[in-house]
């Protein structure tokens, strides 16, 4: 009789998972349930299908009941890690994140989660971690790239951002969360014709999200007093070299302090190449770099600390 009842829920189950919306797979996923109160996959699925309508408190109950049924359940915990972070629960979403990880290292969407939460805890080292896992892990997701995007604009490295930003719309080109990013670093970069087409296709994809509204209305205000008022182009170039420099010099910094050795090294080539090979410690920290790559040396903090030295000095000489 109880093989039965799992073979009818079962039934049910499968049903919901190829429903053509979310009333009727929710149907079908209570049917299951009615059927077979301990079927932790129709708990997950029921938990699913309110988290996408908004029901985040009753899909946060679903997720519970998986777990209580099958406590190694990878998906559901991903689940309840996302509700959390909707209910502004992101200390214990990690929690759960990190428990689905545990369970199945190779989950790119608890990666990707887990670096959402920690983004919200404004660590955003780790979460950069979390995102290039996560982005390894699943080559064609969109959302690690969106999350960098995000976190690389908090942090003020605009043309890092827009670079991820990049990655994610050419994997997705409607995530629409994607082109509001770009948007918004281009602005910060004064590129205001380019970022005005951003906000544009952010508008086609969601027409009544106010953020992209705002910021064309910005991004066209500060474009129109740009084309009417009369800089030097001189002073502006050097500006712009100025900024350029900075962000490569923080940036650089960040990822020492990471260990992140890959990263280190290719800023500081470009640091190089943009010099034109001109300073003689540059070109000894990066064959330092070569030689930690080469024989797995973690960067030390005698090197960071050089480094800081260094990176500042050239950025002095770059403002004068």
């Amino acid at each position: 009789m109880r093989s039965d009842k799992r073979v009818i829920a079962k039934r049910w189950f499968e049903r919901g998972k190829k429903a053509p919306n979310q009333e009727e797979k929710l149907y079908c996923y209570e049917r299951a349930l009615k059927t077979s109160p301990n079927y932790a996959y129709a708990w997950n699925g029921k938990g699913n299908v309110l988290y996408t309508l908004g029901r985040f408190d009753e899909a946060l109950g679903c997720y519970e009941s998986a777990l209580c049924i099958k406590y190694n359940f990878a998906k559901a915990w991903v689940g309840k890690g996302n509700t959390l972070r909707r209910l502004m629960q992101n200390s214990d979403a990690v929690k759960c994140y990190d428990k689905s990880i545990s369970v199945f290292p190779g989950n790119a969407y608890a990666w990707n989660g887990k670096g959402d939460a920690l983004r919200e805890l404004a660590q955003y080292k780790d979460a950069i971690r979390c995102y290039n896992k996560a982005s390894k892990l699943k080559k064609d997701l969109s959302f690690p790239w969106n999350g960098k995007g995000f976190v690389l604009y908090e942090l003020g490295f605009y043309e890092e951002a827009i670079n991820s930003f990049e990655v994610a719309i050419d994997i997705d080109p409607i995530f629409f969360y994607s082109w509001l990013g770009k948007g918004n670093s281009l602005c910060k970069l004064e590129r205001y014709d380019e970022a005005i087409i951003c906000y544009e296709n952010v508008l086609k994809l969601k027409p009544e999200l106010d953020e992209a509204k705002k910021g064309r209305k910005c991004a066209e205000d500060c474009l129109n007093e740009c084309l009417n008022s009369h800089r030097d182009v001189e002073k502006r170039n050097d500006m712009v070299n100025l900024h350029f420099v900075k962000n490569l010099v923080n940036l650089t910094l960040l990822y020492a302090e990471m260990n992140d050795r890959p990263e280190v090294l290719t800023k500081l080539e470009d640091l190089k190449n943009y010099m034109g090979n001109r300073d003689e410690e540059l070109e000894s920290s990066v064959s330092q770099l070569k030689y930690m790559l080469k024989h797995d040396v973690s960067i030390g903090d005698n090197f960071v600390e050089g480094l800081k030295v260094l990176l500042k000095k050239i950025e002095r000489g770059t403002g004068e």
